[in-house]
């Protein structure tokens, strides 16, 4: 989940599932689920991101997909 450095862009969490739990600092995610070794479970992370009309940022960022180890 990104986290703002700047005031005026805000950061709203929206939905984690299954009771993820969220590091306020640095954004980071950590889900304790018990599961068999074959199996596959899909979580999902909804957020949105407000800042002010006209604001410009030139970072960009890559979509990351994560795997769980094991």
């Amino acid at each position: 989940m990104p986290v703002s450095e700047r005031t005026n862009v805000k950061v709203e969490n929206i939905e984690i599932a299954d009771a993820g739990e969220q590091d306020p600092l640095t954004g980071k995610i950590v889900w304790k689920l018990n599961m068999d070794p074959s199996s596959e479970k899909t979580l999902s992370l909804k957020y949105s991101v407000s800042y002010p009309k006209g604001f410009r940022y030139a970072r960009s960022y890559k979509k990351s997909q994560v795997r769980a180890k094991f």
